[in-house]
């Protein structure tokens, strides 16, 4: 037991957490099963948060990184790659409240890069396509080459800036 009330379980070296460990702080809500490296999350671990946010997956460091999977109070669900504590690399955000799904790069927190975007729609017991962007995003717009389609059949072929059709 620390002196702050929390409480950690495992292997330690040096008189510093090392090896497989179990860490629960009940005053900030936090807990982490995993393993550790001179005190901090080091390899696959498991870590809950004050929000009741999710992540399990890889850390180094003590931070996010490598591939893992986050799951939001609300539903909303990132997973893929991480650097850094950020979404960097490839992989999938889908966000419940605002029925989208985006599948792709992401580079600090954003989608960058290629990618695709699908707004859906709710249809009794299931969930239809909507509207759909396959292209180039930057720091999270639509941006560059990219082609929209519409649920109605339409598309749009071209350039995007800023969310919006833009140029040729």
């Amino acid at each position: 037991k620390c002196v702050d009330g929390s409480v950690y379980t495992g292997n330690v070296r040096g008189g510093i957490r090392f090896g497989k460990g179990v860490f629960v702080n009940d005053r900030d809500q936090v807990r982490y099963d995993g393993y550790w490296v001179d005190g901090k999350h080091e390899g696959s671990g498991e870590l809950i948060l004050a929000d009741r946010s999710k992540y399990s997956g890889m850390f180094n460091a003590g931070v996010k990184h490598g591939e893992g999977k986050m799951i939001f109070p609300s539903g909303n669900f990132y997973e893929g790659n991480w650097r850094h504590n950020k979404k960097n690399g490839y992989g999938v955000m889908s966000w419940s409240t605002e029925k989208e799904i985006y599948s792709g790069e992401w580079s600090e927190d954003y989608p960058h890069g290629v990618g695709n975007l699908v707004w859906l729609e709710d249809k009794g017991e299931t969930k239809v396509m909507r509207n759909r962007y396959s292209g180039e995003f930057f720091k999270g717009n639509r941006q560059g080459l990219g082609v929209f389609y519409y649920a109605n059949g339409a598309t749009y072929e071209g350039e995007f800036h800023a969310n919006k059709k833009h140029g040729y």
